[in-house]
Formats: C-alpha cells, sequence, structure tokens
C-alpha cells in the first residue's frame, strides 16, 4: 500500500520512517547533502524492499543493509553513492543478516570509488541456518570504464548461501 512506503527522503539516515514501512523507493538524485557521510538501514521490521534510483546518495561513505528480517530484494541503480570529492581510504558497502534477501543488483558505475563489498551473516546466525540461505542472484553492473567497486581488491562473501545463480 501507498502507506507503507516511502518515496525521497533528503536525510539519508531515515531516523523518522516508520517501523512498518514495507518498501523503500528513493528518487533519482535523493540524498545529496554533503555534510553525511553514512547510510545506515538496519532493524526496520516490515521492509521488504530497497530500491535506489539512479545519481543518488553521492557523498555517501559507508553503506549498511543489516538486520531486515523480511528484505528480499535491495536495488541500486546505475551512478549512486560516488562523487570524484567523496573519497576515503576505505568507503565501504556492507550487507548482513537479511535472512529472505534473494537479490542485490548494483547498476553501472555505483560504488565506483568503493573499496570493500561484505556480503556476510552473523556466526549466530550461520549456527541457526539463517542469515543469506535464500540469496539466488548477485548482480553487479560494469562497463570498461565504469564499472563498480574500483578500488575493490576482493569481494567478502561469508556465510553458506546456496546460490543458483550468479551473473556480472
Amino acid at each position: 500500500s501507498l502507506h507503507n512506503r516511502v518515496y525521497c527522503f533528503t536525510n539519508p539516515q531515515p531516523f523518522s520512517m516508520s517501523s512498518s514501512l514495507t518498501h523503500l523507493d528513493c528518487c533519482p538524485h535523493c540524498g545529496s547533502d554533503e555534510n553525511v557521510k553514512e547510510l545506515c538501514l538496519k532493524e526496520y521490521p516490515c521492509l521488504e524492499s530497497i530500491h535506489i534510483d539512479s545519481y543518488s546518495f553521492p557523498h555517501i561513505l559507508s553503506v549498511e543493509v543489516s538486520r531486515l528480517p523480511k528484505l528480499k530484494q535491495f536495488v541500486v541503480e546505475d551512478h549512486c553513492f560516488m562523487h570524484p570529492g567523496t573519497v576515503a581510504v576505505e568507503n565501504a558497502c556492507c550487507v548482513e543478516d537479511c535472512p529472505l534477501l534473494e537479490s542485490i543488483t548494483m547498476g553501472v558505475g555505483s560504488f565506483y570509488e568503493y573499496s570493500t563489498f561484505s556480503l556476510r551473516r552473523d556466526e549466530l546466525e550461520c549456527a541457526l541456518k539463517s542469515g543469506l540461505p535464500l540469496l539466488k542472484s548477485l548482480c553487479v553492473g560494469g562497463e570498461a570504464e565504469m564499472g563498480c567497486f574500483s578500488k575493490a581488491e576482493c569481494f567478502a562473501l561469508r556465510g553458506e548461501a546456496k546460490w543458483s545463480g550468479v551473473m556480472e
């Protein structure tokens, strides 16, 4: 329902988002505040999908998506989380402890200057056979000159996800 969706917010730390929110849909060019450097989406018990449209959150240095028990889909369109003047020693994107997560899609040029992508689950969650067991698709867009995670030396995929397919 429309009541359970957020279409855009100006502050990348959506503390005012309702805990009953089921879908987060950010419009293009969302979250351009230069003073906010972190996007943390965690502990929203009803959140089922996150969709961030193109050219959003250019100044964010760290993205955390965690402890979302109903999240099924995490989509970041093209050219998000990138700005040539916003580079740190370690720009990180971490997705963890989302037991129903089925797909992650990252568009062309998103997270371009990021050095770390971590996909993991908590050790306790591993013991309980949850965490990321349903993840079927990880699609990281890329072109020869404008891929994702250009500064990354490796990707950390930890846990026991049952991969039915991986797209590049």
